[in-house]
């Protein structure tokens, strides 16, 4: 191979990787132009056997989230429709 046709069969290959990496470009997606609210998250664990302390125990109890956090522990509490349980 002498250099003349090594030096085309570069300029064809670096000419393949730039259609190549052009055409694959075009294909993304536009990137957003706002940001995402973050949904609040509300769930709801329940027929939960909760330990207050050694020999305090609460049976059938509930334990409510929101976004992580708990808002309320008890054997009474009211889980409403927008708790995912």
């Amino acid at each position: 191979m002498s250099y003349r046709s090594s030096s085309s069969f570069t300029r064809v290959l670096a000419l393949a990787c730039t259609l190549a990496s052009v055409r694959a470009g075009l294909a993304q997606d536009a990137p957003p132009t706002t940001i995402r609210q973050s949904e609040l998250r509300q769930d709801a664990l329940t027929n939960l056997e909760i330990v207050v302390r050694p020999g305090e125990v609460i049976e059938s109890g509930t334990i409510l989230l929101k976004d992580g956090v708990i808002t309320a522990v008890g054997a009474d509490v009211e889980v409403r429709l927008i708790h995912r349980s």
